[in-house]
């Protein structure tokens, strides 16, 4: 992957669960998606407040529009999240934290939370 950027942007990347997130604040940048065997794969732009989604092995991309904030506050220090199930937020902070958290309901698993939570050794 090759990240191309104009007219200054500002971006995110992460890589989590074998696949590839970039949300674009401002500006404008281009993705090429680039294969080994037949070069570049595939192609495209992204736009302010948008989030682009895909894989290593495959060259289907999804985009959507995203509200930023949920993908940039970590420069904060905080882990903002909004009408996700119970269960990926778990799955996140555990993943951030290095810890194993245990739920005794099950059933609160597939509930969607929306709220903060502030890093507590986050540094500025």
């Amino acid at each position: 992957m090759e990240i191309f950027g104009y007219w200054g942007p500002e971006f995110n990347v992460n890589t989590r669960y074998e696949r590839t997130g970039v949300v674009l604040e401002e500006g404008r940048i281009e993705i090429l998606l680039k294969d080994s065997e037949k070069g570049v794969a595939g192609q495209f732009e992204l736009k302010p407040e948008q989030h682009a989604q895909f894989s290593a092995n495959k060259t289907n991309v999804q985009i959507q529009e995203v509200d930023t904030l949920l993908y940039t506050a970590w420069l904060d220090g905080k882990f903002v999240f909004d009408e996700i199930p119970f269960n990926e937020l778990i799955r996140d902070v555990e993943h951030i934290y290095g810890i194993k958290i245990q739920v005794r309901d099950v059933s609160l698993l597939n509930q969607k939370v929306t709220g903060t939570l502030r890093n507590p050794i986050w540094k500025p």
